[in-house]
């Protein structure tokens, strides 16, 4: 068998090894170290306290959802930028160390409008709030440019240091660690809480902790600057049915750098594999296949395949289940604008709520910061066991039916959370309401357990090349989860936060009706 002049041959056991020893491995491990380190920082600061702190300065939802959503705007321009600098050429590791760069400057921003506030009054003689507002907009802006540079890069150089057919568990894995780190930024606080300061949502208690918290989202941020191009992958992280353009038009996935192409006829019988545009030599067990999440990392490495002695010869077009290359892109590009749509339907929808769940406990239910950060530390443990549920499930039933029967849940969890004052009117007041709302608030978790899933069509299915403008796509999901709380700040108080719920619930069923569309075109792996 003709081996990859690269060493990273699809499916070939040496490339997995050298993926896990050598090459992608590094990446991969710096991006799972990156994503604890940077999750626990920013989720000591960026959940209960963040909220908390600009309402105790403004008295208001809006202005929360005005300051918020700079850093939803920002993070949305900044992450369209990386992705046409990566899609231009750039270096995925010299992108990352700009979003270094610009992190640093955001976190001394942050520390500034703190300690402006804690002065007690302004360096330039308007009052020290409004002073250390502007400032932390200012700050909130860079702080979003900085997400949305290193999660662009980040996750381009991620998932070109990971084997197609590999993503979906991955992806699980790394989601259950930002989960767990998403968990101890909340407990770090309370220990802070229940230690040094006291539980109250005074400024002073909160802005304590949010220097904490921003102090620590300095190491990750220098950790960017270790990540290197020189490590990813080949054309073993190439996207399903994806073609090499600057040969012809050969599939990727079938041929790396170095080797030829087999003729026609020694690629009898030639069979799609789960409807995605992959191939198969007749004679080789699916089941010997690795099958992880609806993608494939075919046994080809053992399968007998007689290449021809003879030069190489032009590229031949393969028709799969009777469908043309041209046939093949066109799906594989409709793939991709309907998980991305999805994503940013969804996403702004989440986005008219996700920032206001600790004042709507702190203001409905009457929660301490403590017993806000506790909502907090368990949410992500649901997810964690969701997202192995989901992608356990994805396996059986397929990704988009999974994704749609977990984004249903989530928008009729979220109908409940919005109707329950109407239903049983009282409830918030009422000493048991706490007991209601938290679990129902749990179960509108639903739909970001199938982040990982989502994320691994996505990026299975886009070229290498092509990984960064699509990257950039999929940060609008997290600009929506701050770019429309400023919506959501203006609903909250000409409404209520209960029509903000509604208004979510409707975008997040809109978001789920859409996966029905791959249903055929992404069928189980057990098919």
């Amino acid at each position: 068998t003709s081996k990859s002049t690269d060493g990273d041959r699809i499916g070939s056991v040496d490339s997995v090894e050298a993926w896990r020893l050598d090459r992608g491995g590094r990446n991969v491990r710096l991006a799972l170290w990156f994503t604890f380190s940077a999750g626990t920082a920013r989720g000591v600061w960026s959940f209960t306290v963040l909220s908390g702190y600009l309402y105790a300065l403004t008295g208001s939802n809006s202005a929360v959802g005005v300051a918020e959503g700079a850093q939803g705007m920002a993070q949305l321009v900044m992450a369209l930028v990386a992705g046409v600098l990566l899609m231009r050429g750039w270096r995925r590791d010299r992108v990352l160390q700009i979003g270094s760069a610009v992190g640093l400057v955001a976190a001394a921003g942050l520390l500034l409008a703190l300690s402006m506030d804690a002065g007690g009054s302004s360096w330039w003689g308007s009052s020290s709030d409004a002073s250390s507002v502007a400032v932390m907009t200012v700050a909130l802006a860079l702080f979003g440019s900085y997400q949305g540079v290193w999660n662009t890069g980040l996750e381009t150089i991620y998932a070109d240091s990971v084997p197609t057919g590999r993503r979906a568990s991955l992806n699980t894995k790394k989601f259950v660690l930002t989960l767990l780190a998403s968990c101890s930024g909340p407990l770090l606080g309370n220990v802070y809480f229940y230690t040094y300061g006291s539980d109250t949502w005074s400024d002073n208690a909160l802005r304590e902790v949010f220097f904490i918290g921003v102090s620590l989202c300095v190491p990750p941020m220098l950790l960017l600057c270790f990540f290197r191009d020189e490590d990813c992958l080949g054309k073993s992280a190439e996207g399903v049915g994806a073609h090499d353009h600057r040969q012809g038009g050969r599939q990727h996935g079938l041929q790396d750098a170095g080797e030829r192409r087999p003729h026609a006829e020694g690629w009898e019988g030639l069979t799609d594999v789960d409807g995605i545009g992959g191939l198969r030599p007749s004679g080789v067990d699916s089941s010997a296949d690795e099958m992880d999440g609806g993608m494939l990392v075919p046994a080809l490495a053992a399968a007998p395949l007689s290449l021809p002695a003879t030069p190489a010869t032009p590229a031949v077009s393969v028709s799969v289940r009777g469908m043309s290359e041209d046939e093949h892109e066109r799906r594989r590009v409709f793939v991709l604008r309907v998980t991305a749509l999805n994503d940013l339907v969804s996403g702004l929808g989440s986005g008219l709520t996700i920032k206001f769940f600790p004042l709507f406990f702190k203001n409905r239910l009457g929660m301490s910061p403590s017993a806000v950060n506790w909502v907090f530390i368990a949410a992500p443990i649901f997810m964690a066991v969701g997202a192995r549920v989901a992608n356990s499930l994805s396996k059986r039933l397929g990704r988009p039916r999974v994704c749609m029967f977990f984004g249903l849940g989530g928008a009729l969890a979220m109908a409940v959370l919005g109707s329950l004052d109407t239903l049983r009117p009282g409830l918030p007041d009422s000493s048991w309401g706490v007991y209601v709302y938290c679990p129902v608030y749990f179960m509108t978790c639903l739909q970001h357990c199938c982040r990982p899933i989502k994320k691994s069509i996505l990026m299975d299915w886009s070229e290498k090349r092509h990984r960064g403008g699509w990257n950039a796509v999929d940060s609008i999901t997290r600009f929506g989860w701050s770019g429309s709380a400023v919506v959501g700040g203006f609903i909250v108080d000409a409404y209520s936060y209960e029509a903000c719920f509604l208004t979510t619930s409707v975008m997040l069923a809109i978001a789920a009706v859409l996966w029905p569309l791959l249903f055929k075109i992404i069928p189980p792996t057990g098919e």
